[in-house]
């Protein structure tokens, strides 16, 4: 469940970190904590496995800015939906079974239904087209996804 976390611990010199509606947990978040000792902002806004106990607010306390998970949401860009819980009950029916994978934060644009917002050629009319190496980013993340 942690995997990400553990990956972005690799990133030491990392300073700020948004993760938002993931499933990392108090391990994930500790080892991030451990091994990025230059964070000096860290949102895990809706990171819902996440417990705020002393332990973790000990090793936060001289990040910058911190948005914890149950944080207003109101300043996000995207749309928030409410969390889905395992058992389709509320979250003061909460069993620890968070699904924040299923999750979904709409962006907001205008695709139909039949559009793959996983193809790049969607957003690169975004791109200045003298910028070619965006372009060829974009056409190299497409061929990761295929």
């Amino acid at each position: 469940m942690d995997g990400e976390a553990l990956g972005i611990a690799t990133m030491t010199e990392l300073r700020a970190l948004q993760i938002f509606g993931n499933n990392l947990t108090n391990e994930g978040l500790t080892a991030i904590l451990d091994n990025c000792r230059h964070l000096e902002s860290l949102d895990i806004r809706h990171c819902f496995n996440v417990e705020m106990d002393n332990t973790l607010q000990a090793k936060c306390a001289g990040i910058k800015t911190l948005r914890p998970p149950d944080d207003s949401t109101d300043d996000y860009e995207f749309i928030v939906q409410s969390p889905v819980w395992a058992d389709d009950s509320s979250e003061d029916d909460f069993d620890g079974s968070y699904l924040g994978s299923d999750v979904y934060y709409d962006l907001d644009t205008e695709l139909d239904d039949d559009d793959d917002i996983y193809d790049p050629s969607n957003y690169i009319d975004g791109i200045d087209s003298d910028d070619e190496e965006a372009r060829m980013i974009l056409r190299g993340l497409w061929a990761l996804m295929k």
